[in-house]
């Protein structure tokens, strides 16, 4: 549906979308965004428990060895920091004091020494973590697009739009690129944490009491402000989840958009809904440079507290000018692990946006798969259905008491107006989705018993407007067959779905290459193509949804006389657009509002000149 996002909207909340249809407006009212902005608000506040550490923790421990070694290796660069302050307290106190030039000279070698070092280790750190950083991103990117293949189609008709799906895998993008840095950071730092604070306290204890004293601010102006960035950062991904959406649906209709010549309505619109996500995410970035402002304040403060008290006890020869500089610079190398961990905590609020989105995929639960259910090896395909009924929302029936025999060979044509059911009965047949009442038979056998697999390799489906996919003729031929076919094979096909001539003309025949979604074909040859594919399927149950009413005279009379061959014998399923098409089916079942209200053959039911009577009249006008 085409959204008009206006551009004025009150900070905070989402813009109300209005949708022109011709002359009428429908602004729709702001209950909805409220709702969302509830939601968001919700998640915004919602802390990373236990429950999603674990849930994350397993694309990561399978990489457990690997990961110990990051984290040695981190910590060990981290330490060789720690000898410095030292090495200048003793600069400052004994060589700079005494006019020590060898003490000097040996200072000199070991700072050196601890520098070639902590370089060796960070050039190993980063190899590891760099190898260790695509292993997960790899396990993480299958395992997101291995559950997206296996949730239900149901799934996919709640998100509002293809785009917002795509919008989802880039989000997966974002968390691989942050995971690992976040887990070894998060980590390391805690280490250096504590063993720096030892060490404070073991420089001077007094000093160390003025940083505990300071810490406690400093962290409660971090929470303070990571608490808000979170439903930021929430309203920013899913106003880019609505622009990218709308794009991919400008560029996947872009030939109705210039038929229409809407590209400048279409153009402004596009430009509102980029307004609006660059407007949220300059809020987030000033709200995140206010936090950087004031966080930067604080420790400024702190840093002249702790001067004063140093300062005040050098002048009262309580400390040395050297051990206050070792302090100073102990504490320097401890802000960069507690600043550290402050950042992970504003990039774990970022992150943890993406990973709720992330496991709203992955924590939607797939389709059952029927591991234990019964696997048909040789099927006759006899359908029967019993008091079938089926709603997509609740109380609204789209089936209502359907009842319907099939004997095993017999073709039969469902006919119906547009939205009557027909579509519905056949994604049941499918095991798309599942009766609420009645049962579907399959030889004998409810459909919930079989293997979904097992179910489905009986079929074979032939749509308006097939999917092809990027890749060679025979690729496409082979899609999902799951065995070897011969050369023979692939010709025969090819021949009885009447598009052997046209693959043979190709320079590369069978290994011709085909555009995404067959844009290189015509439609008529990748009707045949998908025939050609069910020949060497070769399932006992058809399910053809006509796939030759949008095509021209020539290109119909071959695909007919391609699914004729490919009938023979098998149970055939008909989705009736043209009824000259099917005046030779075995039945016709005529489906209105959800139920069978005819069933017969063409001239029983032109003979009794109900609803189907009327169609025919009509078509036969038109």
């Amino acid at each position: 549906m085409m959204k008009e996002y206006v551009q004025s909207y009150p900070q905070g909340q989402l813009a109300q979308p209005v949708n022109k249809r011709g002359s009428e407006q429908i602004i729709y009212s702001g209950t909805a965004d409220a709702r969302r902005l509830e939601k968001q608000r919700r998640i915004a506040e919602k802390k990373l428990g236990w429950k999603d550490v674990r849930q994350f923790s397993q694309f990561i421990t399978p990489f457990k060895w690997q990961i110990i070694l990051a984290l040695l290796l981190t910590v060990g660069t981290g330490l060789m920091a720690l000898p410095m302050p030292f090495i200048f307290r003793t600069l400052i106190d004994d060589v700079f004091h005494r006019h020590d030039v060898r003490l000097f000279f040996w200072s000199l070698l070991l700072f050196l020494a601890i520098l070639l070092l902590e370089e060796i280790l960070r050039f190993f750190t980063r190899n590891v973590i760099g190898v260790l950083s695509r292993s997960v991103n790899l396990n993480i990117t299958y395992r997101f697009y291995h559950h997206m293949l296996r949730l239900p189609l149901s799934f996919y008709q709640n998100l509002s739009s293809t785009g917002q799906i795509l919008s989802r895998l880039n989000e997966v993008t974002s968390v691989q690129q942050t995971a690992i840095q976040i887990v070894i950071d998060a980590a390391v730092n805690c280490i250096l944490t504590v063993i720096y604070v030892g060490v404070l306290f073991t420089t001077d204890w007094r000093l160390s009491l003025v940083v505990l004293a300071i810490t406690p601010t400093y962290l409660g102006v971090n929470l303070y402000f990571n608490r808000h960035s979170r439903l930021l950062s929430r309203q920013v991904m899913e106003s880019y989840a609505i622009t990218n959406g709308a794009m991919y649906e400008g560029l996947t209709g872009l030939k109705t958009v210039k038929a229409l010549a809407a590209e400048p309505f279409f153009s402004r619109y596009i430009r509102q809904l980029i307004i609006k996500t660059n407007n949220l995410s300059l809020r987030r970035t000033t709200f995140q440079a206010q936090a950087n402002m004031a966080i930067g304040t604080v420790q400024a403060l702190g840093i002249i507290t702790l001067l004063s008290v140093g300062g005040y006890l050098v002048l009262n020869g309580n400390m040395t000018a050297g051990q206050l500089a070792a302090f100073v610079l102990i504490l320097r190398e401890l802000a960069s692990p507690l600043s550290t961990l402050a950042g992970i905590n504003q990039q774990m609020q970022a992150a943890a946006v993406a990973v709720d989105r992330l496991f709203e995929i992955l924590n939607a639960p797939e389709e059952g798969h029927r591991s234990l259910g019964y696997q048909l090896a040789m099927l006759e395909g006899h359908i029967r259905m019993r008091h079938v009924h089926f709603s997509y929302t609740p109380g609204v029936e789209v089936l209502h008491d359907i009842n319907l025999d099939v004997p095993a060979g017999t073709t039969i044509a469902l006919v119906g107006r547009s939205g009557a059911g027909k579509t519905t009965l056949a994604n049941l047949l499918l095991g798309f989705y599942q009766p609420e009442k009645g049962h579907i038979m399959l030889d004998g056998c409810d459909l919930r018993h079989i293997k979904l697999e097992t179910l489905r390799s009986q079929f074979g489906v032939i749509l308006q407007d097939d999917a092809l996919f990027s890749g060679t003729i025979e690729d496409n031929l082979t899609f999902g067959l799951g065995r070897s076919v011969s050369q023979e094979e692939l010709v025969e096909a090819a021949r009885n779905a009447n598009i052997l001539e046209f693959i043979q003309d190709q320079p590369l025949g069978f290994k011709t290459l085909i555009r995404e979604r067959g844009q290189s074909l015509s439609g008529g040859q990748r009707q045949r193509i998908a025939i050609a594919r069910m020949f060497l399927r070769q399932p006992r149950i058809l399910l053809m949804d006509e796939p030759s009413s949008a095509l021209d005279n020539e290109s119909e009379a071959l695909i007919q006389q391609a699914l004729k061959r490919l009938a023979q014998g098998r149970t055939t399923f008909i989705i009736a657009h043209r009824l000259s098409t099917i005046r030779n089916a075995d039945r016709i079942v005529i489906i209105d509002n959800g139920s069978i209200v005819e069933m017969g053959t063409h001239k029983e039911l032109v003979a009794r000149r109900g609803i189907y009577w009327q169609l025919y009249n009509s078509y036969g006008r038109v």
